[in-house]
């Protein structure tokens, strides 16, 4: 077939239309494009179209953007020569919002400098502006230098201040509480938190706020009000435990409470008991040896004793012991303070005890009541 002339325009940023002479002979024609000034297009087509349609309007196309087309007529025989180039440039789709990448932009929000910047965000080939965002918190600054105090705004997308000379907010104080967002109970069904609730810079208890219906305050928490069972038996702890004297056995008794989040309760007391001693007080008493080996013992308080008994570590033969009333300081036979236990240690002689042999001995009193 013959040689068909082609033409085209721009229609809009995204398309050209492209057209050309109808030939004798045409069963079809086949479009070619390239992109670029001064192009040429080559195999393979971008589209074919049937006999003596004369147009094509090809789409999806980049903005500002030259594109180049030939055609070429085709049937049974073959394909005509290659036409002519037919040069088209989509228009700019987009403007400019902005003078250059990277330009920015400040403004105010609240007490916020906000910021955006110059740049390409989307597929069009023009500058745009970002979205705003939070670049800089001007409450921040607040704060004293001496008895000044400084409160931050922000102004014409900037941070600014007033200054206050001699505010009360600048005056020393001490914190009521350790940490802001504390809580403690004012009684069973109410509680405040810690914060800072006025002009000064120090934390302090807020107002006392109730606890909803049906709760009770514990541990600075609002809950579910307790309902406790009955107490268990009392159970051996030990001896001298919870506070208890050595001679007497700690006992604990405890309670469940619900619902969940309830203490279990406990408590403690102290009794008299025969695994701890009966009752004994035991007291040292100042120890010394006599000439004959003896060991005499005498109290430096009768107070409330009623007998003595020894621990006693010794080496030697053999000993007996002996017992006989303890005088009180104010005289007599105490009846309270009735007897000592004098351990006699008759044995090889050993050094500084002439003749006697004890490693070591200290008297008790017991049995007190």
């Amino acid at each position: 077939p013959c040689t068909p002339q082609v033409s085209c325009t721009a229609v809009s940023s995204s398309r050209i239309d492209v057209s050309w002479n109808d030939v004798t002979g045409e069963e079809g024609y086949k479009i070619y494009r390239c992109s670029g000034s001064g192009c040429t297009p080559t195999e393979p087509p971008v589209h074919t179209v049937g006999a003596n349609v004369t147009s094509w309007s090809n789409t999806g196309l980049t903005a500002n953007t030259t594109y180049g087309y030939r055609v070429k007529a085709y049937n049974a025989g073959g394909e005509s020569d290659w036409s002519n180039t037919a040069y088209c440039t989509t228009p700019s789709s987009c403007t400019d919002e902005c003078s250059y990448s990277g330009q920015t932009d400040y403004r105010c929000s609240g007490d916020y400098v906000q910021q955006r910047t110059c740049g390409y965000y989307d597929s069009d080939p023009c500058l745009d502006w970002s979205s705003w965002s939070n670049y800089e918190n001007c409450n921040s600054y607040d704060g004293c230098s001496g008895n000044d105090y400084y409160d931050y705004y922000c102004y014409g997308g900037s941070c600014t201040y007033t200054l206050y000379p001699n505010d009360s907010r600048c005056v020393s104080c001490t914190d009521e509480c350790s940490y802001s967002g504390e809580t403690r109970c004012c009684n069973s069904t109410q509680y405040q938190t810690c914060g800072n609730y006025d002009s000064d810079s120090c934390l302090e208890w807020s107002s006392c706020y109730s606890c909803p219906s049906g709760q009770t305050c514990s541990n600075g928490q609002c809950q579910a009000s307790c309902s406790c069972g009955s107490w268990s038996s009392w159970s051996n702890v030990g001896c001298g435990q919870c506070g208890c004297a050595s001679n007497q056995m700690c006992q604990q008794r405890t309670r469940t409470c619900t619902p969940a989040g309830c203490n279990i309760e406990s408590e403690t007391r102290c009794v008299s008991s025969s695994s701890c001693g009966g009752g004994t007080t035991r007291k040292y008493l100042n120890c010394g040896y006599d000439m004959d080996c003896y060991q005499i013992c005498s109290m430096n308080s009768c107070s409330g004793c009623a007998w003595v008994e020894d621990q006693y570590q010794r080496r030697g033969y053999y000993n007996y012991l002996q017992y006989w009333p303890i005088e009180c300081k104010t005289g007599g036979t105490g009846a309270t303070c009735s007897t000592v236990m004098r351990y006699v240690a008759n044995c090889s002689p050993c050094s500084g005890i002439p003749g006697c042999c004890v490693e070591s001995t200290y008297c008790v009193c017991t049995g007190c009541p």
